[in-house]
């Protein structure tokens, strides 16, 4: 795997951890320092990534929103 896919491999797993976190728990809630456990990394790989919990929920929010968006998508096409 290239550098660059590992890159994206890596920040996909975070994302996908935060959101299954955010799920189980709250907004409120979320701790970096909970989802570097659950996936067994450090907080600083996290960090690299995504420089701060903000940006990071914020790749989150994009996450569902997204979701969202080709849920809603297909609906429309379905009613087409």
């Amino acid at each position: 795997m290239e550098s660059s896919q590992k890159r994206e491999h890596a920040k996909a797993r975070i994302i996908n951890k935060s959101l299954e976190f955010v799920k189980s728990r709250s907004l409120e809630d979320f701790s970096v320092r909970e989802v570097s456990k659950e996936l067994g990394i450090n907080i600083a790989s996290i960090n690299y990534y995504f420089s701060n919990k903000e940006n990071l929920l914020g790749e989150v929010v994009k996450t569902v929103w997204n979701l969202i968006s080709d849920k809603i998508e297909e609906v429309y096409q379905e009613e087409l």
